[in-house]
């Protein structure tokens, strides 16, 4: 060992022993997780506003909301739930005050900042490896192009890491009146949290899990329908355009969580759980990846959680991933999130 390891060691021994210098050392990453956080989301909410797929529908929402939900209370209780009404409310109430132009702007600004910072500041430890995962393709539109759903995980996350369960459940239970997906995120929620009180093996659980994921994926329509939620003529329910590359590298992830081993397994049962519905349902409706994708980033941080071999295929894995999306997207307008304008 040189001089200047030796003098490292000492120096993170010395911090450790020291109790006004771990304050320090956790001040010091707060003060980091809080800038890269305000960075994260300034950049975000700063880039053009009518170039990125999507934006005039967000931008009706700013200006019209409170119109919107008038016209689905006329027709009933269960249209208004159904439809997303805290997301309406939210715009409605910003655009009494605001432009709908600078409406979309806080929106981006306030769900990016808070996903980074609750994401971050409760997984400091990979730090690196987190501002990876939210520069992602699948994580980072969420704050450009599916504002509503980033909104939806920024209030997930507040309740996932809340410290008091008041507090928790009524972030969590928010949720689905923000983002339809989560409605579907809870019902898996409280089906693995109940599975994971039952004495039963591990593949068991997966298969219950299984036709789970086949019942619902089948039913959405249906469902949507029944509600009167405005998705159930929005969206294409049947299994068009896929790749089968995703159900590849996302396949291996599941694997390598399943050779972790029963501990593990029972853990993070929720997010191996929401892992299993996507590649379950995969090939049935591909709506439901922005399910998937609600659970994402804590799917990422407990694969970071991942022992030996396992955590290695895991991160080369989702390298793998980020680098094949993004260059798949090189040629396509703003990386495929925007839209040609000429």
């Amino acid at each position: 060992m040189t001089n200047y390891m030796k003098v490292a060691v000492k120096c993170v021994s010395e911090v450790n022993r020291r109790p006004h210098m771990r304050v320090w050392k956790e001040n010091f990453f707060l003060l980091l997780i809080f800038l890269f956080s305000v960075g994260y989301a300034a950049f975000l909410s700063s880039l053009p506003i009518d170039v990125f797929k999507d934006r005039i529908n967000y931008l009706r929402y700013a200006s019209s909301s409170l119109k919107t939900l008038r016209l689905y209370y006329e027709s009933g209780l269960f249209v208004v739930l159904s439809n997303e009404p805290l997301w309406l409310c939210i715009n409605g109430f910003l655009s009494l005050f605001i432009k709908p132009e600078t409406v979309v702007r806080i929106l981006i600004l306030s769900s990016s900042f808070f996903v980074s910072w609750h994401i971050l500041r409760n997984n400091k430890e990979y730090f690196f490896w987190i501002v990876f995962f939210l520069f992602m393709p699948q994580v980072i539109k969420n704050h450009i192009v599916h504002l509503r759903q980033g909104v939806a995980i920024s209030f997930f996350l507040a309740g996932w890491y809340g410290s008091g369960q008041i507090r928790k459940w009524f972030f969590i239970g928010s949720t689905p009146f923000i983002h339809a997906s989560f409605a579907f995120v809870l019902a898996l929620l409280c089906v693995s949290a109940c599975l994971k009180q039952l004495p039963l093996a591990a593949d068991i659980r997966n298969l219950i899990l299984l036709c789970y994921a086949v019942l619902i994926s089948l039913s959405l329509s249906w469902l949507g329908r029944l509600l009167g939620a405005r998705q159930a003529s929005e969206y294409v329910f049947s299994a068009t355009h896929v790749s089968g590359l995703g159900f590849i590298f996302w396949s291996i992830v599941f694997m390598v969580m399943l050779f972790e081993g029963r501990h593990y397994l029972r853990q993070y049962s929720f997010e191996v759980s929401g892992l299993l519905f996507y590649l379950a349902s995969y090939w049935l409706i591909p709506v439901t990846a922005r399910i998937f994708e609600s659970m994402l980033l804590l799917i990422l941080v407990a694969g970071l959680r991942l022992g030996g071999w396992q955590r290695i295929i895991f991160l080369l894995s989702i390298a793998a991933i980020f680098f094949i999306q993004y260059g798949l997207r090189i040629h396509l307008p703003w990386l495929g999130f925007g839209v040609s304008l000429g």
